[in-house]
């Protein structure tokens, strides 16, 4: 929020008190300086190009609530949640503080235990903060509040597909129109260090471009320890845009399973050696040829402690590259 109060010591006074009201209920604030009184100046010399410059150079007094932080004010209490790591693992450790009237209560905790919520309820409850079921309410509407606080920063987090200039695709559409374009992507892999095996690295960059496809290919690269196959691999990669491919050394039976739902999907995954993925095996094959995982797992719910079933589902299609040393 912009203060645009007198500039005198009335003025600057008033900016600190209404700072501090709004920084309780989680709202930032900064002081804009103005050279005489907001009505004054508008009638006298100010133009929107002023007040602009003006805007942009405000003292921050207050600043807002920040990615961890959620403020929820409820009738006669002001609850402050500051929390100490993402929600995961049915845990949210918060730090909190609580304004009324009478008090003002400070406490560490996890939102997702039921015994935690319940306790501080009570203790408020003897303080005259409230009934305890109303308290429990609160600390519900709190706990809904950060969680959609971090879905909200995780959204943005999420890297944007990059978009090509009219230029950037008229180049791309002369180059594919090439006559010669077979030899210009050889060109390009020699470029990159990879000499000789023409039909080898035409062959996976075929895989590489088939994610694009509605069924995409897969892979086996075999040959004997140091012959170069795990570079015919990374060869893929460099080709393909940094967006669209996963390249792991070692995946865990269930790592993939517990992807975002479209973290997969059109992309080429490579394992460097079939080895480090034994595991995995089974989930490989899935999304090769059902285009995707599903599975259902018994969770306790963080909210009211029972145990409930969940149903994680991971989207293909995938084109896949692995290399090995057996025959």
């Amino acid at each position: 929020m912009l203060l645009a109060l007198d500039p005198d010591e009335a003025g600057d006074r008033g900016s600190q008190q209404l700072a501090a009201e709004l920084e309780k209920r989680g709202i930032g604030s900064k002081r804009v300086k103005l050279s005489e009184d907001p009505a004054d100046f508008f009638l006298n010399e100010g133009s929107p190009l002023t007040f602009r410059q003006m805007l942009e150079e405000a003292e921050v007094l207050a600043r807002g609530p920040q990615e961890s932080e959620f403020f929820h004010q409820t009738g006669r209490l002001l609850y402050r949640a500051r929390a100490l790591s993402r929600p995961e693992n049915g845990k949210l450790k918060v730090q909190l503080r609580i304004d009324a009237d009478e008090f003002i209560h400070r406490d560490t905790l996890d939102l997702y235990s039921h015994r935690s919520r319940r306790s501080l309820a009570n203790r408020l409850s003897e303080r005259g903060g409230g009934a305890p079921e109303d308290i429990e309410q609160h600390l519900d509407e709190l706990i809904s509040g950060l969680e959609k606080r971090f879905t909200l920063t995780e959204e943005q987090e999420q890297p944007t597909q990059p978009v090509m200039t009219p230029a950037e695709k008229e180049e791309a559409l002369a180059f594919l129109g090439d006559p010669n374009l077979v030899e210009s992507l050889l060109e390009d892999m020699r470029q990159l260090g990879y000499v000789g095996e023409e039909e080898a690295k035409l062959l996976v960059y075929l895989i590489a471009i088939s994610r694009r496809l509605k069924r995409p290919l897969s892979g086996i690269i075999q040959s004997g320890s140091g012959a170069g196959k795990s570079f015919l691999a990374e060869l893929a990669e460099q080709l393909t845009p940094p967006e669209d491919v996963e390249l792991f050394s070692k995946l865990s039976p269930q790592a993939l399973y517990y992807l975002p739902k479209d973290y997969l999907k059109r992309k080429l995954l490579i394992l460097e050696e079939r080895a480090g993925g034994e595991g995995a095996d089974y989930a490989i094959r899935t999304l090769q040829t059902k285009d995707k995982l599903t599975q259902a797992v018994v969770l306790k719910d963080a909210a009211t402690g029972k145990m409930q079933t969940r149903q994680f589902e991971v989207d293909g299609p995938i084109a896949y590259l692995e290399t090995t040393t057996d025959a």
